[in-house]
């Protein structure tokens, strides 16, 4: 993906000015010599370091800006030979080339902070995540995986259907062998909540906790979320009392993000 230019606004530009006209004055102050020159020459370098850093953040926010915006699917279309978005609402991928054609949860929670996601687009996702949530009865899938009661889903397919393991968009019984665990990944319960406070942190309002997402008041949701993973009562660590077969802990161990 080609990236713009680095543009410079007027009040960059006569900073830019400034600059060049106190290394004029640098290189007369390191001709005379002496203490002038010295405290001169520290002081430009200060300056040229904060101009250094401020054009490369304006590129590295430019480069986000457009990295977001072409991570975005809009109802109806497709990414990657993924489903069509059927969720009604533009959805967020990571990244924009499709290598990853599915809401991953982990990865829209820590985009927020870029500043180019709408509290509309956290509502949406936010409500979407909520939806998928598993209800409050552990579930069974093939090969001795197990969704906990209110576990939430690692990515959320296209077409709204939730897989709750990493290294497949199957998103029936057969989420995997249990190369990746026999249990979800236990951070997007917290990226869950976390999406829900950026949203408050951004707009300043909290009714959508009220809301009901299948019967159940969203903050409850997120309640039920948190508490999902079993911790520690001493120390908060995430603990887990399940044993994972002989044949998963001899297998070679696959890379953590690696999607067929």
């Amino acid at each position: 993906m080609k990236t713009k230019p680095r543009q410079f606004s007027a009040n960059r530009g006569e900073s830019r000015k400034r600059f060049w006209m106190r290394k004029r004055w640098l290189l007369v102050g390191l001709l005379l010599g002496g203490l002038a020159g010295q405290v001169e020459a520290a002081s430009f370098a200060a300056e040229a370091a904060e101009l250094h850093a401020s054009s490369d953040l304006e590129f590295l926010r430019v480069l986000t800006r457009d990295v977001v915006a072409a991570s975005r699917v809009k109802p109806g279309q497709n990414a990657g030979g993924s489903p069509t978005n059927s969720s009604g609402f533009t959805l967020i991928m990571p990244g924009g080339r499709g290598s990853y054609p599915a809401f991953w949860i982990r990865d829209f929670a820590m985009s927020l902070e870029s500043g180019f996601v709408t509290a509309e687009e956290m509502l949406n996702h936010l409500r979407l995540t909520a939806r998928c949530q598993n209800g409050p009865v552990s579930r069974t899938l093939k090969h001795g995986l197990v969704v906990p009661p209110h576990a939430i889903p690692d990515h959320i397919n296209f077409d709204g259907r939730p897989v709750f393991y990493p290294g497949t968009y199957s998103s029936g019984d057969d989420q995997g062998t249990g190369a990746f665990g026999i249990l979800p990944p236990v951070d997007d319960h917290y990226e869950f909540v976390h999406i829900a406070w950026y949203l408050f942190r951004t707009t300043g309002k909290a009714d959508f906790l009220r809301e009901p997402v299948n019967g159940m008041p969203l903050r409850e949701r997120l309640v039920t979320a948190f508490a999902a993973p079993k911790t520690d009562a001493q120390n908060g660590i995430y603990m887990t009392s399940v044993t994972l077969p002989w044949a998963v802990l001899s297998a070679p161990t696959p890379r953590r993000d690696n999607v067929p």
